[in-house]
């Protein structure tokens, strides 16, 4: 969206003094170059459903901050406050809407027995083809080009790259900085867990520690502009089949009994955190906090054998055993470029099965 004004400020603490294009003919914020000027702006719905009935453009002249998009010879605009997103090059001095409108002619259907039904034709002005032809006049190799570009902001960027290619000279392409950004990514690393199993209820499986190596997919939201330390981090893991087992004999005036049992089971999880960024160098150090939530799948299987008055006894009994644990977690990690290694605590969750854990991730961002 571009600013209709803007709001300087000498120090953090200082009430500032805000500024209209008419005061500022440029200024930079991060990688985005806004120019101030008087423009033509179009007011024609592009919307199927709220078309303009009139070939005739619906102009006002405002005073805006037009964001480059292409900085060089011949420079590209975009003004993103209008009905419709529009696009401006610069003659001389002055600048110079690109002018598309989309607009219907309505007529009576005499072909049909009702004869007060409307006929409905949509057509575009083009108008805006005809005016790069000339303003890249000096390269009539793009002509082609030119003819089969359709009035979106990625299609023109392309005809500028050719013609700067066509004619040999250097630009800067100046991409918008968005004030939210997504970040996808992976991830893979180490994990030292422990889980409880209540040797009356769920078999002679008890206390166990143990090591996985858990990998899965991150997604990461942030707001560059207005919150740059702050972010909201996601992840999703899981942790492969992974096998426990355990046995004790019990032994009494009436004989003796062996107990195997085992659990195979599987897990997926779920981080949600708040990620801070504590030093904004090039190696960045940053703190998170968050909610973990893991479910357990797998079979739990028990085999009881042994003598009892003399008598052989043999019994085997597997069962099914699903459930999730909800662990606040904690992590302190460094980010470098595309890279992120984190090291993770997860308190015990003060339930039956569950725990504390220790995990070291490293995630790449594409």
């Amino acid at each position: 969206m571009n600013p209709s004004r803007i709001l300087f400020k000498i120090s953090p603490t200082d009430e500032g003094t805000y500024y209209d294009p008419y005061d500022i003919k440029e200024f930079w914020l991060k990688n985005e170059k806004w120019q101030g000027g008087f423009v033509d702006v179009e007011n024609s719905s592009r919307d199927d459903k709220y078309l303009s009935e009139t070939p005739d453009l619906i102009l006002e002249t405002d005073l805006v901050f037009l964001q480059t998009v292409i900085e060089g010879k011949k420079p590209l605009y975009v003004y993103r406050k209008a009905i419709a997103e529009q696009y401006y090059i610069k003659t001389d001095t002055a600048f110079e809407l690109l002018v598309y409108k989309k607009y219907k002619i309505v007529t009576k259907d005499e072909t049909t027995p009702n004869r007060f039904q409307n006929l409905e034709e949509v057509y575009e002005n083009l108008k805006y083809r005809g005016q790069l032809s000339d303003y890249f006049r000096d390269c009539p190799y793009i002509k082609t080009q030119i003819s089969k570009t359709p009035y979106r902001l990625k299609s023109i960027e392309k005809l500028f790259y050719a013609y700067y290619d066509c004619i040999g000279e250097e630009y800067k392409s100046l991409k918008p900085v968005r004030n939210i950004s997504l970040k996808f990514g992976v991830s893979a690393g180490l994990s030292l867990t422990s889980v409880h199993f209540d040797a009356y209820e769920y078999a002679n499986v008890k206390t166990t520690n143990f090591v996985t190596f858990p990998f899965g997919i991150s997604f990461e939201i942030g707001r560059p502009l207005s919150l740059p330390r702050w972010s909201l981090y996601n992840e999703y893991s899981y942790v492969s089949p992974y096998l426990l087992e355990d046995s004790e004999r019990i032994e009494n005036e009436a004989g003796y009994t062996n107990i195997f049992s085992s659990y195979k089971f599987h897990s997926g999880k779920l981080i949600n955190t708040i990620r801070y960024n504590l030093k904004d160098d090039k190696i960045k150090l940053f703190g998170s906090l968050g909610l973990s939530t893991e479910i357990y799948r797998g079979d739990l299987k028990e085999i009881n054998e042994g003598v009892i008055l003399s008598t052989n006894i043999y019994k085997e009994t597997s069962t099914f055993k699903k459930w999730r644990a909800m662990r606040m977690i904690a992590g302190l990690g460094l980010r470098y470029s595309k890279f992120t290694f984190e090291a993770r605590f997860e308190p015990g969750n003060g339930l039956r099965y569950v725990g504390p854990a220790t995990s070291f991730i490293l995630n790449y961002t594409f």
